[in-house]
């Protein structure tokens, strides 16, 4: 039991540093424009990969109606 609290404390610990290192380049304005473009970037490949995914749903829905028909 104890080292599943060590292991939670370590993990807030990361997760803390994480929080730390992002607020610091978020206040240096050249890392700021780079950040939202790299962001800007990633959600667009996100967006591509949910309607792709979107659409084989659809596919696997109509033919599972389909086949309960």
């Amino acid at each position: 039991m104890n080292s599943r609290h060590e292991i939670a404390q370590e993990r807030l610990g990361q997760a803390l540093a994480r929080v730390d290192t992002a607020l610091a380049r978020k206040t240096d304005p050249a890392n700021a424009a780079v950040s939202r473009d790299l962001l800007s970037a990633e959600n667009a490949k996100l967006r591509e990969r949910q309607a792709a995914i979107g659409e084989r749903l659809d596919r696997a829905i109509e033919r599972l109606q389909a086949i309960l028909k």
